[in-house]
């Protein structure tokens, strides 16, 4: 991050400018008067002046406050180190991308209620709102995956959040079992039951999960990022559109809606919006490619068509 500051004049641009006040923490200021502009300007404390200015006051401007709230929440990753699976020129770990975080109202009580993802082998934690602002914890099931992406939506139309996990990392090598997404469905009261066959087979490790009607059926869609080929960096991993099919049972047809959308690259986010006005959903998908150790960044856009 450059440290210049840089201060636009506007047009009609002044010059030279009447003046410039500097206040430091310690309280002392200095005055700059008819400075010229276009140009880099050097401040030095030990050139300002004392008692020109009231000292900064030093008291932050937020405090912790989990206890008042009943937040207690710590993640943990068991120790995993990328770079000795044969891949010693990665960038930085993918074993450690977590934890996700998705909000919502997961017991219809109007109040807007939390899960964070767990690592692999931790349950994901639910943090139900009260009505005094404070929040009581529970766990969903235990299981070997890691979660990434996480997603509140209401996948069987049955008025209630549901929960989409996406499985993510690379400690599991190759072992495509747990890369496999989850879909929990609300069975009320902020509780939580896993639906093993509302999702096709995920081979991919994921990074994030969105949700929209594309296809204008009535429900809701997703599309799922792949965020890398564990051991195979920086191989274009699966990225998915999942089709709903009403009752909250979906199905891979990625190919059918755009072929190259499966290997866009290795997506870390996306988001569906309407680019181009023309009422269908499009989908945005910020990937990173890597060249050697040189990334370059851009969004990949998918403009969505009537395919009826």
């Amino acid at each position: 991050m450059e440290d210049v500051e840089h201060f636009g004049l506007g047009t009609p641009q002044p010059d030279p400018v009447d003046s410039i006040k500097i206040v430091w923490v310690s309280g002392k200021s200095q005055l700059l008067k008819s400075v010229k502009t276009n140009q880099v300007i050097t401040i030095h404390e030990k050139d300002a002046q004392p008692g020109h200015a009231t000292k900064i006051s030093s008291t932050p401007l937020f405090r912790e406050g989990h206890t008042n709230f009943n937040l207690h929440y710590k993640h943990r990753e068991r120790d995993f180190v990328d770079f000795l699976q044969g891949q010693i020129l990665l960038p930085h770990k993918h074993s450690q991308g977590g934890p996700g975080i998705t909000v919502g109202d997961v017991n219809s009580d109007k109040l807007e209620d939390f899960i964070v993802g767990g690592s692999a082998s931790n349950p994901a934690k639910i943090f139900l709102q009260q009505k005094d602002g404070t929040f009581k914890n529970d766990s969903l099931q235990a299981k070997e995956a890691e979660d990434m992406g996480l997603l509140l939506f209401d996948a069987d139309q049955d008025g209630d959040e549901d929960l989409y996990c996406v499985s993510g990392s690379s400690e599991f090598k190759n072992i495509v079992e747990n890369y496999q997404d989850r879909l929990y469905r609300n069975i009320g009261n902020g509780k939580f039951q896993y639906d093993s066959t509302a999702l096709p087979k995920i081979t991919g490790s994921g990074s994030c999960v969105v949700a929209n009607d594309f296809d204008q059926d009535g429900d809701l869609d997703l599309f799922v990022g792949g965020r890398i080929v564990p051991q195979r960096y920086p191989e274009s991993p699966q990225s998915y559109l999942l089709i709903n099919d009403g009752t909250g049972k979906f199905e891979n047809a990625t190919d059918k809606f755009s072929q190259g959308l499966s290997k866009v690259g290795m997506v870390s986010a996306a988001l569906w919006s309407d680019i181009n006005s023309d009422g269908w959903s499009d989908l945005s998908c910020w990937r990173m490619d890597a060249h050697h150790i040189l990334y370059q960044r851009r969004w990949k856009i998918f403009h969505n068509r009537d395919t009826t």
